[in-house]
């Protein structure tokens, strides 16, 4: 075996590991664009101007029990006070609320 092969051998996984990181982080990108945009504390306001107009909103008394979005992935759990839900294209943001009308929670996924 030449040095030549040698040297593809031992290269061929490390490329192929990166191009598989590169892939991972661009799928990625869009949801951590939106997670960084979130903090706990934020007002639904506040929320509202750095995501946009919210495609749902539920209040916890008047909410259906099964209020998430059909197709997509999401975290369940029970609403404290409200939820936003941005459907972003890809991908979608759930946003709790507690009872003083500040973020809670978030959950970011995709289709």
């Amino acid at each position: 075996m030449s040095n030549r092969e040698r040297l593809a051998l031992l290269v061929s996984p490390l490329v192929a590991a990166a191009f598989w990181w590169c892939g991972a982080w661009l799928v990625d990108l869009p949801r951590e664009r939106v997670r960084s945009q979130l903090e706990l504390g934020l007002t639904a306001a506040q929320v509202v101007e750095r995501l946009g107009e919210p495609d749902r909103v539920y209040d916890a008394d008047a909410a259906p029990e099964d209020y998430y979005v059909d197709g997509w992935a999401h975290r369940e759990r029970p609403i404290t006070s409200t939820v936003q839900i941005f459907i972003l294209g890809e991908p979608i943001c759930y946003v709790w609320y507690d009872e003083n009308q500040r973020v809670e929670d978030w959950f970011v996924g995709g289709s």
